[in-house]
């Protein structure tokens, strides 16, 4: 029987067909039957496995057509011959329902959705299409899956590029910051914070001093060893060069001797930073107030010290210019002092119009400096080129020994054409009225007794200056009459109980209506540590000395001086004094009329005109520095007076009574007096202290630390920016850094003032 061809599109290829069918015989009816059975079976058990793996939706094979009799036929045929054969499915894309043929003309019509196109256009319908577009390929749980697929390599780009964006922000942030927190010096005030790894070490001179004997020891131990081993090397030696050696192994043996001046050694021992700090051997202590550094971008500013001429030639207390001494060494100032009394002040102007001629001022010194630098730079080079030029032509001569006539000779330098040092233009009335941005003070800072209370000069200063005004030691009261309520921005005292006292907001207001309240806070008196710093304790010459004027407002001093009086005039009971006196300079100061007749336009250091006060101020500190024990006391006021911090800086241990400041830290480290005990008590308790030289030691060293943290001018300088900063930020009120007390005190006054809950029994009424 003749196989008809098949017409559809997707068969079996030919080989297959005609190796189906190449004997061309007819099958029997029951053969037939049989491989159509068993083809039936394959054919099912193949679309069960296909329709398992695509859809649910499939027709039945037993739906065959004529052609399909003969596709059996010929899979029946296939198997009797070959039975491995494997069955390749081809699928037709033409046809909705994808038919699928096995052989030549079997059907296969399965689910054909998987193989659907996976656009389906829909004209016209927008909504249709978006969502087919966003329908997935495949089947998968994630929405928008082949969105993301086809568009991954976009995504990634963003994302990275997003990712890289927040690296680069966040690294940005932390450099400002580390650069901030670098150009900042974090200080903690807690002192057992700050300095709890050293208290162990070299803040206690116990074992400090363990320490260092072990090591100097070992040091000595080794220098022994190695003299022996450098003797006992040399092989040919001489007899008297053997002598001489076992004399030097005789001195090398440790003794009583060598052992005493190990002790002695071992007793003096102090840190390295114990001494003036000026010297390159010690330099500054580890504990010093250091002003933080300047930020990125801010410049320095401008501090004015406003002073008297008067006050600057005739006073004995050099408190002022300390402090000016102070500013000139802090990092983040440009110092200048003026006032009454200095080369073009006028006393007929306004102070603010004053202030404001001498910012110009300093603008035109300052750019006259520059121009003169500039001229010296350029003469220099050309003074350069000259002698450049001279030595070219000298060497040609002598090279090639060229005959120079006198017309060709070089020329003279003129040296004198560069000046030797720059000189200031004359003082000039005439400078503009207005602010100078560049030149304008930050801060003006002055003390009292420079203007009478009612003068009508003192006003309040313009271009964005703040001024403050330091008062203190107010005898009889007199700080509320050298106060300028109307012109000061900020009001500082020395002793932090007299802002309470006599500047409590409702007595100024009462007194003074239209005042507006400012900033009031407590600056204590302090000392410079180039000025006053110790010596080794061994140094030290005298067992106490008493500092200060005595009178009935210092009643320790005035025991302690009227018992040396009693004694100088019986030399002979003058060796068993306990304490000697420094002697008091008095409190003014001859100058020449030299002085007052040419005034200086500013302070300068070491100036001839300042050179008492500069000897005064030495042999103060000498006196300090040269004596165990400094002896003073808190007068009736009971307030830190500023020998506290010198005393505390020249390494001596003070003896007086406790003020109504800082009592905590002070109570550690003094030795406490009371202003109604005798001599007799006052030499016990001194006695006490003295037989006790360790501890004396150790209280001189704390003391010292505290006053280098706390009590230098430096911190004090730092302190008033601080102020400063606070009252252009809107703060204002009372300020107290420093711990203080109100304990009964009495003022040096013709009523002698107390505060209302003192007892009115005693010339002080204090507790005792």
């Amino acid at each position: 029987m003749s196989i008809p061809k098949q017409t559809s599109p997707k068969t079996l290829d030919d080989s297959f067909v005609n190796h189906s069918f190449s004997n061309n015989a007819q099958p029997s009816s029951s053969n037939f039957q049989h491989s159509y059975q068993v083809s039936t079976h394959q054919i099912e058990k193949q679309l069960s496995s296909s329709s398992s793996r695509r859809s649910s939706s499939r027709r039945s094979s037993n739906s065959s057509t004529d052609s399909d009799k003969f596709s059996i036929t010929s899979q029946s045929s296939l198997d009797e011959h070959d039975h491995t054969y494997p069955i390749l499915p081809t699928y037709n894309s033409d046809n909705k329902s994808s038919s699928s043929y096995f052989g030549d003309g079997v059907l296969n019509r399965s689910n054909s959705s998987s193989r659907r196109t996976s656009i389906i256009s829909i004209p016209g319908d927008t909504k249709k299409r978006i969502l087919n577009t966003l329908k997935p390929r495949r089947r998968s749980s994630l929405p928008f899956i082949h969105l993301a697929r086809r568009k991954s390599s976009q995504l990634i780009m963003v994302f990275s590029i997003l990712v890289v964006g927040l690296l680069l922000v966040s690294e940005v942030r932390s450099h400002r910051l580390r650069k901030e927190l670098w150009s900042k010096a974090i200080t903690l005030n807690e002192w057992d914070i700050k300095y709890s790894t050293l208290l162990n070490k070299e803040t206690n001179l116990k074992n400090f001093r363990k320490e260092y004997e072990f090591k100097r020891r070992l040091e000595l131990k080794d220098q022994i060893e190695g003299k022996s081993t450098v003797i006992n090397n040399v092989r040919k030696r001489s007899a008297l060069e053997l002598l001489n050696s076992v004399e030097e192994e005789e001195q090398g043996i440790w003794g009583p001797e060598q052992e005493e001046a190990l002790q002695i050694e071992i007793n003096n021992a102090w840190p390295k930073w114990w001494g003036n700090p000026d010297s390159e051997e010690i330099g500054k202590s580890p504990f010093d107030h250091t002003p933080n550094p300047l930020r990125p971008g801010q410049a320095k500013r401008r501090f004015m010290f406003l002073t008297d001429y008067n006050d600057y030639l005739e006073r004995m207390n050099t408190h002022t210019y300390e402090i000016v001494d102070a500013a000139l060494r802090h990092p983040h100032l440009i110092v200048d002092v003026w006032g009454p009394g200095w080369e073009g002040y006028n006393r007929s102007i306004p102070l603010s119009h004053n202030v404001r001629n001498r910012q110009n001022r300093i603008a035109r010194l300052e750019q006259s400096k520059e121009e003169f630098d500039q001229n010296q730079i350029q003469k220099t080079l050309e003074m350069e080129n000259k002698l450049t030029i001279q030595k070219k032509r000298e060497w040609i001569s002598r090279r090639f020994e060229v005959t120079r006539s006198p017309q060709s000779e070089s020329p003279v330098l003129d040296e004198g054409s560069i000046e030797a040092e720059w000189a200031k233009p004359p003082w000039s009335n005439e400078y503009p009225d207005e602010c100078n941005e560049q030149t304008k003070f930050d801060v003006v800072f002055t003390i009292s007794n420079i203007f009478n209370e009612n003068d009508p000069h003192v006003d309040a200063l313009d271009c964005d200056t703040v001024l403050i005004q330091q008062l203190g030691d107010c005898h009889e009261l007199r700080c509320s009459y050298e106060w300028y309520p109307h012109a000061n921005n900020i009001t500082v005292s020395k002793y932090a109980f007299e802002l309470l006292e006599l500047f409590e907001h409702d007595k100024v207001k009462a007194k003074y209506p239209d005042w507006r309240m400012g900033l009031f806070g407590h600056s204590p008196d302090t000392g410079n540590e180039w000025d006053f710093y110790p010596i080794p304790w061994s140094e030290r010459t005298a067992k106490a000395k008493v500092f200060g004027y005595d009178g009935s407002f210092y009643p320790i001093r005035t025991t302690v001086t009227d018992a040396i009086r009693s004694i100088e005039k019986d030399p002979e009971t003058l060796e068993q004094s306990i304490i000697t006196r420094h002697p008091h300079p008095g409190y003014t100061v001859s100058v020449s009329s030299e002085a007052r007749q040419t005034p200086l336009e500013t302070y300068e250091l070491n100036h001839e005109y300042y050179e008492t006060h500069q000897k005064l101020r030495e042999d103060f500190a000498n006196g300090m520095r040269q004596s165990k024990i400094c002896v003073f006391d808190a007068s009736l006021e009971r307030k830190m007076i500023r020998k506290y911090a010198q005393a505390f800086l020249s390494g001596c241990v003070v003896a007086s009574d406790l003020p109504t400041e800082h009592e905590e830290s002070l109570s550690k480290f003094i030795i406490p007096l009371k202003s109604t005990w005798s001599i007799e008590k006052i030499n016990e308790m001194l006695n006490y202290y003295l037989e006790r030289d360790d501890l004396l030691q150790q209280m001189a060293l704390d003391g010292f630390i505290w006053a280098r943290q706390h009590m230098t001018t430096t911190n004090k300088i730092t302190h008033l920016l601080e102020m400063a900063d606070h009252y252009r930020q809107g703060s204002r009120g009372y300020e107290f850094p420093y711990g203080f007390s109100m304990r009964c005190r009495s003022y040096w006054s013709g009523d002698a003032y107390r505060p209302p809950w003192c007892s009115e029994e005693g010339y002080r009424g204090l507790e005792e």
